[in-house]
Parts: structure tokens; C-alpha cells; sequence
């Protein structure tokens, strides 16, 4: 019996070395149940860095007032409102996850250029903005997130003047401040990959434009005032007010 007793005990202690023998050290041991645990290599394959860039197409509607006179005749004067004026555009940035809800990005956006006549003269109007964008996730459903954001910065307004009833041409930039609203939902394709479409509303303050050097001739005078400069009546000044742009976009994001 005590034979039997010894014998069972050498048995277990052979058993529990030989475990022991085999086992790594702690920390190692730990990293192995780190990988064998399928939600967390599953967690693990499935990350992506915080850095992202992005790139989207815009659709945009202007609105805003312009308003133009002769200096030296201001009877001659008038305005033009703008409501929906439409450009096409677009959109790039880079940006920095903080966590899964918020994050940051620096953004430059083209609004493409609005185009438009009167009273024999062509007038032209290009946005581009640089802006800092703070974006929170609202809701997640699956890989469906919706967004909203807000963003602050300048922009830089372009005003050209030309054509038949101005003696020359004239184009001037103004920098201003501007700030925008951003409503978006995105669709996550790829660990790294994201496809979405938001919305945009952009504010900015106008500009004058006193178009120094550009003398304006009454329409159907042109001739006249080729021929002879002192038909032209006066010096153009125009002035733009604020700018408010509505704009669908629809664009990619990809994280790294």
C-alpha cells in the first residue's frame, strides 16, 4: 500500500515538472493567450492607424449679392442676386483619429468657378477655403457611421471682370473668414477604406472690388467707345456680399 502511495506521488511530481519544463516564462505565456483569443486577433486584424486622408467631388450652390456702379455716374449702377448659382468642385484632407468618435482634419477645398453676364460685361467668381475640421461619429450601425462637423478658417474669393463694355479686364483675390457646418454618414468597405457622402453649408464675408483701371461703356456703345475713350463713362466698382454655399459631396476615406 505504501509502495503504491510513493509511486503515485513520484508519478505526479514527474508530471507537474516535466508541465513545468514546457510552460514560458509569464509574460510570454500571456502573449500567447493574447493571440489564441479569436475576438481579440479578430479586434486586432481589423484596426487601422489614426492617420487618415480624403478626398471628395462637391456639387455646390452659391448664394450671395453682387452689386456694381460707375464711380463717377452712380446712376449707372445695379445688382445681381444669386440664389443656387452652381459649380462643381471638390474637396482634400488629412485628418487624425483621436478615438473611435472624434477627430480632426485640415481641409482645402476648389468650389469651381461661377460664370455669368450682364450689361456687356462677364463676370467670374472662384472660392477656395482652407479650414480646420472637427468631425464627431453621432451613430454606428455596423460599419454605417453618421457624423457632424464643424469647421473654422479663410477663404480666399476671386473676382474677374471682363468683356465688351469694359475697356480692359480685372481680376482681384480677397482673403476672409469663413466657417462651415458638415453632416455626413460614411460606410466602412475596408479596415482602411471608407466611402461617404455629406453635406455642407459654408459661410464667408464678401469683398469689394474697385476695378481700378477698367472703364465701363454703356451697352450698345461699345464701338463708340473704342473708338474714342472719353465715351466711356466711368471707373467699375463691384462688391460681393456674403457668401453662403450649399454643397453635396460624395468622396473616400482612407485610413493608415
Amino acid at each position: 500500500m505504501i509502495k503504491k502511495i510513493v509511486l503515485a506521488s513520484i508519478i505526479t511530481a514527474a508530471t507537474v515538472v516535466a508541465a513545468n519544463a514546457q510552460r514560458p516564462a509569464n509574460d510570454e505565456w500571456r502573449d500567447r493567450l493574447v493571440i489564441i483569443n479569436p475576438n481579440q486577433r479578430a479586434e486586432a486584424q481589423n484596426s487601422a492607424g489614426p492617420w487618415y486622408m480624403s478626398a471628395k467631388a462637391a456639387l455646390n450652390f452659391a448664394n450671395f449679392k453682387n452689386e456694381y456702379k460707375v464711380v463717377e455716374a452712380p446712376v449707372v449702377a445695379g445688382s445681381d442676386r444669386y440664389a443656387g448659382a452652381r459649380t462643381i468642385g471638390f474637396e482634400v484632407a488629412g485628418g487624425y483619429q483621436i478615438d473611435p468618435m472624434w477627430r480632426l482634419e485640415l481641409a482645402y477645398g476648389y468650389s469651381g468657378e461661377f460664370t455669368d453676364k450682364d450689361a456687356g460685361a462677364n463676370f467670374s467668381m472662384l472660392n477656395q477655403t482652407v479650414m480646420a475640421n472637427i468631425m464627431a461619429n453621432l451613430q454606428q450601425w455596423g460599419t454605417t457611421s453618421v457624423y457632424l462637423g464643424a469647421g473654422f478658417g479663410a477663404s480666399i474669393l476671386q473676382s474677374h471682370w471682363w468683356g465688351p463694355a469694359l475697356g480692359t479686364s480685372s481680376k482681384k483675390s480677397s482673403f476672409n473668414p469663413a466657417g462651415q457646418i458638415i453632416f455626413g454618414a460614411e460606410e466602412q468597405v475596408h479596415r482602411n477604406f471608407a466611402l461617404n457622402i455629406q453635406y455642407r453649408i459654408l459661410f464667408n464675408s464678401g469683398m469689394k472690388h474697385d476695378v481700378e483701371g477698367v472703364q465701363y461703356c454703356v451697352p450698345g456703345n461699345e464701338a463708340a467707345c473704342q473708338a474714342n475713350p472719353e465715351n466711356f463713362v466711368g471707373t467699375l466698382s463691384t462688391e460681393i456680399e456674403n457668401v453662403i454655399t450649399h454643397g453635396i459631396m460624395v468622396g473616400a476615406r482612407v485610413l493608415f
